[in-house]
């Protein structure tokens, strides 16, 4: 699964080291899930930054991606959004391919940045806001998202 189409490039690489994995063989993701990842495998040169990792979170859940400096976060976030490929493995976001089916995902994920130029003038859910509507949300639809409690 290393080939790519020739009509689509594959998004720009970045760096980081290699997360504590499980490696599953011979599954395949599931389209119940809000996320699910299986096998995904990402190395840059000789360094390898994921090496078979498996990812399913439920629809209506919160999940937090937490790990160390260098373990691979951004990576799977990356691949997850569309924005780079991974060498090996299967993903698939609201159901959708994440290789295959790469503008269905984007129509159904929003990707926002760790720091912005006015992350230390607004809350979170100021954020969210902000980049509801830097994406045409209309104003009652990015403040239903954002209610969870604060």
């Amino acid at each position: 699964m290393t080939s790519h189409p020739a009509s689509t490039p594959e998004p720009a690489a970045t760096t980081g080291a290699a997360p504590t994995t499980r490696p599953t063989v011979g599954v395949t993701p599931t389209t119940s899930a809000a996320i699910e990842a299986v096998g995904l495998t990402k190395s840059y040169g000789t360094l390898k930054v994921l090496s078979g990792l498996d990812l399913r979170v439920e629809t209506g859940t919160v999940f937090s991606l937490l790990a160390p400096n260098g373990a691979g976060k951004t990576t799977v976030v990356r691949i997850l959004a569309t924005l780079l490929w991974a060498d090996a493995g299967q993903a698939r976001v609201a159901g959708y391919d994440v290789r295959t089916e790469r503008r269905q995902v984007r129509r159904r994920i929003s990707l926002t940045g760790q720091y912005a130029a006015v992350d230390d003038q607004q809350t979170g859910a100021e954020n969210l806001r902000m980049m509801g509507a830097l994406v045409l949300v209309a104003e009652t639809g990015a403040q239903g998202v954002v209610d969870v409690g604060g």
